[in-house]
C-alpha cells in the first residue's frame, strides 16, 4: 500500500479481481495485519505512511461488493478474530469470500479468550473457511520474508492442527499477546465442523477451476 499507493477498493485491483472472476481463477488477497500492530508499541505505532487497520478492512469490504462473481480468499480470518461478529457480518455480506486460517500466530489467544463463541463461528460459517498453515516456504536470505525451516513450518502446521482438533494447551506463539495470555488452550471443535475446514472447502474451490 504505501509504495504502490493500491489500496484493495482501487480500480486497477478491482479491474483485476473481476477479470479473475470471468476465468473461474480464486485470488487470494492478504490484506492489512493484526490489529496490535498498528497500537502504542506496535510495529506500525506511529506510521503515518500506512492506511489504519479500520479502513483497509473496509476497503476490502467494498472490493468484494464491487466484485460478487469472483471466489476471494482472505488469510489470517481477514485480522478479525478479535471482532468476530465483524468477521460474521462480512462473510455475510459477501457469499463470495472466504477467510483462511493461516494464523499468523495472532489469532490463537484472541480465539481462546472466547472458546464458546469461537466454535460456535466455526460452526455457522465451516463452509466459508479454509485451513491454512502460514507456511514460510521462502529463502533463508530474503529481505521481506525470510524463509523459516521444514522444521518450523511443521511446527506451524501442528499447532493449527492440534489447536483445532484439541483442548490441549500449548505456549501463545505470538510476542504481542504473550505477556497477557501465556498459554492457549485448543477449541477442540466437532467432525461436522472440522470436515469442511479441513478438506472439502478446497475441493470445492478447486473443482470449479
Amino acid at each position: 500500500v504505501r509504495r504502490l499507493s493500491l489500496n484493495p477498493d482501487d480500480e486497477r485491483i478491482i479491474a483485476v479481481c473481476r477479470r479473475a472472476g470471468e476465468l473461474s481463477m480464486p485470488v487470494i488477497f492478504h490484506v492489512a495485519d493484526p490489529p496490535s500492530f498498528w497500537k502504542a508499541g506496535g510495529p506500525y505505532d506511529g506510521d503515518s505512511g500506512l492506511p489504519r487497520f479500520r479502513p483497509l478492512i473496509e476497503a476490502a469490504g467494498r472490493l468484494a461488493s464491487r466484485v460478487p462473481g469472483t471466489t476471494l480468499i482472505f488469510p489470517h480470518l481477514l485480522f478479525l478474530a478479535s471482532d468476530l461478529p465483524k468477521a460474521a457480518g462480512f462473510l455475510d455480506a459477501n457469499p463470495a469470500c472466504f477467510f483462511d486460517l493461516a494464523p499468523g500466530n495472532y489469532m490463537f489467544s484472541e480465539l481462546s479468550r472466547r472458546p464458546a463463541d469461537a466454535a460456535a463461528f466455526f460452526k455457522a460459517y465451516r463452509r466459508r473457511l479454509l485451513f491454512g498453515t502460514d507456511g514460510f516456504w521462502f529463502p533463508a536470505d530474503d529481505r521481506l520474508l525470510a524463509g523459516d525451516s521444514y522444521e518450523g513450518n511443521l511446527l506451524r502446521f501442528t499447532r493449527l492442527r492440534d489447536f483445532l482438533l484439541t483442548d490441549r494447551e500449548f505456549d501463545n506463539p505470538f510476542p504481542l499477546s504473550s505477556a497477557s495470555h501465556p498459554r492457549i488452550r485448543g477449541l477442540k471443535l466437532t467432525e461436522d465442523t472440522l470436515r469442511p475446514i479441513l478438506a472439502e472447502n478446497a475441493k470445492r474451490i478447486m473443482e470449479a477451476l
